[in-house]
């Protein structure tokens, strides 16, 4: 399975897939499995491919499906025919898959937009709760947890920012708790951006008051003037019991 990205658009293409390219733009590919079949690459003009497209841009894109199995054998047999074609027959040749892309672009138009992985933000959820306190957790670490590629992992969340921004707003929230809970320890706020899974004090002050808008020594004293007050109260159960 390859994925990656293509100029910013996130591509994840499985054996039997077909993926389009524009060598005239940048993508970067990550091979999550090594491959067990061939790979067949075919080099077309692009203004063949826009005209069959609608002008429409295919970097990046992958057909899948019976549109891709179609596509492939047919492209199969014309690279083990074009050694024995004359160069009136090739041109007839070029016709035909210029007519079978233009086929299959138009029944697989409506699934090229790839849609977010609830089970795998599930099973994401699940593992970020679970090592929430890590200061090694992020984007590498699930991936390899999960076995799913970076494009995989920030289609999912892509409606939330990404999933760097999921792991630092839930770690915010565990602060936030912490600190303006009903039972309040005497524990510093070192050793709770440490026990929150932060690398310092200051990585925490700066991204807590970027969030919340103040300080968590600010948050720690609010907290203990209004933790009687109704509406401070729903909103520590809001958090504490906060389900994505």
């Amino acid at each position: 399975m390859d994925s990656g990205d293509a100029d910013g658009v996130d591509f994840v293409a499985r054996p039997g897939d077909i993926a389009f390219f524009d060598l005239g733009r940048t993508w970067t590919a990550d091979v999550e499995t090594e491959a067990t079949g061939r790979t067949i690459t075919l080099l077309a003009p692009r203004s063949l491919v826009e005209a069959e497209s609608k002008g429409r841009s295919l970097h990046g894109t992958v057909l899948r499906g019976v549109p891709a199995v179609v596509l492939a054998q047919c492209m199969q047999s014309v690279v083990l025919a074009l050694p024995h074609l004359d160069p009136d027959a090739a041109a007839g040749y070029e016709d035909v898959v210029a007519s079978l892309l233009r086929v299959s672009l138009g029944i697989a138009e409506p699934d090229l937009s790839p849609r977010p992985d609830h089970s795998l933000r599930d099973r994401a959820y699940a593992y970020i709760a679970e090592h929430l306190s890590e200061t090694w957790l992020g984007p590498t670490s699930m991936c390899a947890a999960l076995s799913v590629s970076r494009a995989q992992l920030y289609r999912a969340f892509a409606s939330d920012g990404g999933i760097a921004l999921v792991i630092r707003r839930k770690r915010l929230e565990l602060v936030y708790r912490e600190l303006t809970r009903a039972k309040m320890s005497n524990e510093t706020i070192d050793a709770l951006a440490l026990r929150c899974g932060f690398t310092s004090k200051s990585q925490l002050a700066r991204a807590f008051k970027d969030f919340y808008g103040m300080t968590p020594s600010q948050a720690r004293t609010d907290g203990r003037r209004t933790i009687g007050d109704p509406s401070i109260a729903r909103l520590h159960r809001r958090l504490e019991f906060f389900s994505p």
